[in-house]
C-alpha cells in the first residue's frame, strides 16, 4: 500500500518531464487527494467463488462469500480438488 511518504519518495524520484516547480506541486496534491479518496472509500470485496460485490455487514467478520450457495460449491470444490 502507498502511504504519503511513498507517495513522496516516488514523486521526487520521477523525473520532472519538464514541469515547472508549481507543476510539481499541484501534481503532488493531486497525488494525495487520490490516495485519500482511495484510502477512505476502498473497492468494495467480491465473492471468491463468482466475484460478485458483497456487502459487508457494519459488525462482525468480513464475508467471503455472496451467499450459501457459493460458499458451498467452494466447499465442495475443495473437497474434491484431491481426488
Amino acid at each position: 500500500m502507498v502511504d504519503t511518504l511513498n507517495l513522496n519518495m516516488i514523486i521526487d524520484q520521477e523525473p520532472n518531464h519538464g514541469l515547472s516547480r508549481e507543476q510539481q506541486e499541484r501534481l503532488r496534491l493531486a497525488c494525495f487527494e487520490l490516495l485519500a479518496v482511495m484510502l477512505d472509500d476502498p473497492a468494495p470485496p467480491n465473492c471468491i467463488e463468482c466475484d460478485a460485490e458483497i456487502t459487508q455487514p457494519a459488525t462482525g467478520r468480513p464475508r467471503q462469500f455472496c451467499g450459501d450457495a457459493c460458499r458451498q460449491r467452494a466447499a465442495y470444490y475443495a473437497k474434491t480438488a484431491g481426488q
